[in-house]
């Protein structure tokens, strides 16, 4: 029987940011770690924005990684400098 729920809502128990920074500097290790917070944002936006399109059915998830991760460079500065 659950007696509670708890929501984590300004990533107290878990950093969510923390993953994302992992796979930055792995796989752009040029990124300028000083834009982070706001590339972190921009995915974060672009999640939101594109999950209910494979809801729906219109995207797979494939390519819905594809599209945010793109979004989110197109917005940013540049991944790769």
């Amino acid at each position: 029987m659950i007696t509670s729920i708890v929501f984590d809502v300004d990533d107290t128990i878990y950093d969510q940011q923390a993953p994302y920074r992992i796979a930055m500097e792995k796989c752009f290790p040029d990124f300028d770690m000083s834009h982070m917070n706001q590339a972190y944002i921009r995915f974060r936006h672009y999640s939101d924005v594109g999950f209910p399109r494979v809801m729906a059915g219109e995207w797979t998830t494939e390519y819905f990684r594809f599209w945010r991760c793109k979004e989110t460079d197109r917005k940013s500065t540049r991944l790769n400098s």
